[in-house]
């Protein structure tokens, strides 16, 4: 096949269709002279656009011979076709496919990668594409800042192996976080996990999603929260600190994990059906313009007894708590808050704080409806400082 031209068609199937490509182009001549166009046409649906492949090239399959011509791929509109993956992209979930390598240029902001057996003149450009745009990251990957900065927005990011933020002499640091600033949704296929620093610098949705840390602490907590409507839901969070290393050294390790595991100072937060598990404190607010934190379970993790606070929120403002399930720990609170409908579990056991609140300043909201088991029920449920007055709690 030397000369193809594909102009101003509507290719159009089923949303569930089964087959590979609209169209598929191989057989190709080696000729310098030879072009392929694939000008102005509207594709819907299905696994993938066009492919482009190099089956044949010369008079022999899998000739050394080259693919020398022209291809030129403009003017298209991809409406919900296929999938747009970083990394090994198969002919089957991308709209468009060129060679074995190929990716297309203007879903990834111009990162051009191998042509394989192609040595020609390709155009790929001024194509449209229509709904939901999905990139796969395997933990394969040299460089994943890179990865993460190329992200475009409203792209849907699918995590397999085990993703790590940067790391210094076996140690992560905040300043070498794994910086992410697209409005995405993240998530993990199987027992894919996400782990080290992560900045959230964007309004992203972080769903299903598995984060794991075992190590050293660090000062700005392992999740940061660095923009307003950051909603993680459905995820399993775990972070385990060697109490030996701490930022807060003390000879009480009741300190080590002082700023907490979540950290979203000066920003609203959505928490939503997570389990989180640490034995540092589970989130440091500081000044918060509200957010909401519902239906999450926060477990102390076994053997430790260190840090019980699971939320130190001291500065609120419109923050709603509701329906969480918290074992061994307390939340340290001040401003205005709607806390209602948890159950505080298990206050007191191995050690733990026996009581669910400490007032560290004035607090504005309510308290009520909650569920509270104490280890001894003589207890108060409600302590504070510096002569703050503790507010009735039903």
């Amino acid at each position: 096949m030397k000369n193809v031209e594909v102009i101003g068609n509507v290719f159009e199937v089923d949303p569930g269709f089964a087959g590979l490509q609209h169209i598929n182009i191989s057989d190709l001549s080696g000729s310098e002279d030879a072009s392929i166009i694939v000008n102005n046409n509207t594709f819907t649906n299905g696994p993938a656009g066009v492919t482009i492949t190099s089956w044949k090239v010369g008079e022999t399959p899998w000739s050394e011979d080259l693919f020398t011509g022209t291809i030129e791929i403009t003017g298209n509109t991809f409406n919900n076709v296929g999938l747009t993956s970083i990394e090994n992209p198969l002919r089957n979930n991308v709209p468009i496919f060129i060679s074995p390598e190929y990716v297309n240029d203007d879903a990834t902001q111009g990162r051009v990668q191998d042509h394989g057996q192609f040595d020609a003149d390709i155009t790929v450009e001024d194509n449209t594409y229509n709904g939901e745009l999905k990139l796969h990251i395997y933990d394969s990957e040299a460089n994943m800042q890179d990865i993460f900065n190329a992200i475009p927005d409203g792209s849907t990011v699918i995590l397999h192996g085990d993703i790590k933020g940067p790391v210094v002499n076996g140690d992560p640091y905040y300043t070498n976080a794994l910086k992410i600033g697209s409005t995405i949704t993240l998530t993990c296929e199987d027992d894919a996990t996400l782990s080290g620093i992560v900045e959230l610098n964007a309004s992203m949705t972080l769903d299903h999603v598995n984060y794991y840390y075992k190590g050293h602490n660090t000062t700005y907590g392992n999740i940061w929260i660095g923009s307003d409507d950051v909603v993680i839901k459905n995820s399993v969070l775990f972070a385990e600190y060697d109490m030996n290393h701490s930022v807060a050294p003390n000879s009480d390790r009741d300190r080590s994990g002082e700023f907490g595991f979540i950290r979203p100072v000066n920003y609203n937060l959505l928490l939503l059906n997570n389990t989180i598990q640490t034995n540092a404190m589970g989130i440091f607010g500081g000044g918060l313009p509200g957010g909401i934190i519902k239906g999450n379970t926060f477990k102390n993790l076994d053997g430790y007894t260190s840090r019980t606070v699971w939320l130190n929120w001291a500065d609120m403002n419109n923050l709603t708590i509701e329906g969480n399930t918290i074992y061994n720990r307390h939340m340290v609170l001040g401003g205005n808050a709607t806390i209602t409908g948890n159950k505080f579990l298990e206050l007191g056991a191995n050690g733990t704080s026996g009581h669910a609140f400490y007032f560290w300043s004035a607090f504005t909201g309510s308290i009520s409806g909650n569920e509270y088991s104490q280890v001894d029920p003589t207890q108060p449920l409600a302590t504070g400082q510096n002569g703050v007055i503790i507010p009735d709690i039903d």
